[in-house]
């Protein structure tokens, strides 16, 4: 597992945590989803 791919899903741990009874809309769940977004946009202009 590349070092990327960790930090893919360390976030997507950490934005299922956050989000758990919580709005969507929250501020903390969209700063989470938007650091995971922006790693995933990095994956994926390398590995496709």
């Amino acid at each position: 597992m590349s070092e990327l791919e960790k930090i893919i899903e360390e976030l997507r741990l950490d934005l299922y945590r956050v989000a758990e009874g919580r709005s969507c809309s929250d501020p903390e769940v969209v700063a989470v989803s938007q650091k995971l977004d922006v790693v995933l946009d990095k994956y994926q202009r390398l590995y496709n």
